[in-house]
């Protein structure tokens, strides 16, 4: 596994698809499903926001490339200003990659984005 390999998501727009809702996962020994939380003096919630990311630079052939959604962790984000519709930029984006393989005996690599926060852009027009 590589862990939080730094991206540079300058030239991407970056579009909010569904409800941010924070992250849960089911507790191994007891089935109880638990709110994930910073691990910090004060923690902070850590939500889950699926954004759709397009690249704005031309391909070879002067148009822009299909873009694809992501899924990316955030801590102890504002869901009032970080809403389906908004535009955004991550703040420090992270990208670690695992290899996996289905039940089917195939590999893949899978993929887990992280950013330290994220911000509504104001659109200037």
């Amino acid at each position: 596994m590589i862990n939080n390999i730094p991206v540079n998501t300058n030239g991407y727009e970056l579009f909010v698809t569904t409800k941010p809702e924070q992250s849960e996962f089911t507790d191994r020994e007891t089935g109880e499903v638990k709110k994930v939380w910073t691990k910090e003096d004060e923690p902070r919630p850590v939500y889950k926001v699926s954004l759709f990311m397009k690249d704005l630079t031309p391909n070879p052939w002067g148009g822009l490339d299909k873009g694809r959604e992501i899924d990316v962790s955030v801590p102890g984000i504002d869901p009032l200003e970080i809403r389906k519709g908004t535009y955004v930029e991550l703040v420090k984006p992270r990208l670690s990659v695992e290899a996996k393989q289905a039940k089917n005996g195939k590999a893949y690599l899978g993929e887990r984005w992280a950013a330290a926060g994220i911000s509504a852009v104001i659109d200037e027009d």
